[in-house]
């Protein structure tokens, strides 16, 4: 009976630990397709890359504040943030983005008769489905991915 119990508590273990692999490679995957969809304006003088750089990870309670960064290929982001996840036990996930831009991008609220060239009827043309609901959009097949990945 004891050989019993240890086979159970270490499929307990692995059954943790697998979980945990899976619910932090579904976020980075996630975070990662965010990130990289998230446009840039191409004009020099604006803030290249500010919203995507904003992109946040919080465990257990949404992220506050701005970063004053500019992440034109979100790389920086993405290296900052998943981080994060390494040591986490968390098991609530925030994704935020608190840049008064990203609203207007995901949701085409800019104004229908812009004429700046950059959006139309009021969504950015880089990101005209925005870049979160595109992305969730894509969830069953990011869960099966990383779930394959997980348990090679």
């Amino acid at each position: 009976m004891g050989n019993f119990s240890k086979q159970i508590n270490a499929y307990v273990l692995k059954t943790k630990t697998n979980t945990r692999d899976v619910f932090h490679g579904i976020v980075e995957e996630v975070f990662e397709k965010i990130v990289e969809r998230t446009p840039v304006d191409a004009d020099p003088t604006e803030h290249r890359g500010q919203t995507k750089a904003n992109w946040q990870i919080g465990e257990g309670q949404a992220p506050s504040g701005i970063i004053e960064q500019q992440d034109p290929t979100g790389s920086a982001t993405i290296e900052r943030e998943v981080g994060k996840l390494e040591n986490s036990l968390a098991d609530t996930i925030w994704i935020v983005n608190n840049e008064k831009h990203t609203r207007a991008l995901e949701f085409g609220l800019y104004p229908k008769s812009s004429q700046s060239g950059k959006t139309v009827g009021g969504y950015s043309k880089q990101a005209p489905r925005g870049m979160v609901r595109v992305t969730l959009a894509e969830y069953p097949q990011i869960f099966k991915k990383v779930v394959r990945e997980k348990n090679k």
